[in-house]
């Protein structure tokens, strides 16, 4: 019993981190590119949504092309990458939100 409640909670926190996480992406890029500040954590969530998205690619490829009889839990090794860019794209949001603007340097004529 106690161990179906943790795969509930993990389930239920994770739906709304991705939720979150995907809300706050182009959010975290926009303001990234306009205030022209590089933020760390947001190429480690880039990075991790790349992971996620090769696997998923692979996995539907595979599907199409070669075995189609491909089993869900195929995707389970991406639940690391998912899990950092759940967790770090909202971060970097609020740390690029809360970032000041990057002045822009004039050059004497």
């Amino acid at each position: 019993m106690p161990l179906a409640l943790i795969i509930e909670g993990y389930r239920v926190l994770m739906g709304g981190l991705l939720v979150l996480a995907l809300a706050s992406l182009p959010v975290s890029l926009w303001l990234a590119w306009r205030r022209q500040v590089a933020e760390p954590l947001l190429a480690v969530a880039l990075v991790a949504a790349a992971a996620v998205a090769s696997r998923a690619f692979l996995m539907g490829w595979l599907d199409a092309a070669a075995m189609p009889g491909i089993n869900s839990l195929y995707m389970w090794p991406a639940q690391p990458p998912l899990a950092v860019f759940a967790f770090v794209t909202p971060f970097a949001a609020w740390r690029l939100w809360r970032a000041p603007p990057r002045r822009r340097s004039s050059s004497p004529a």
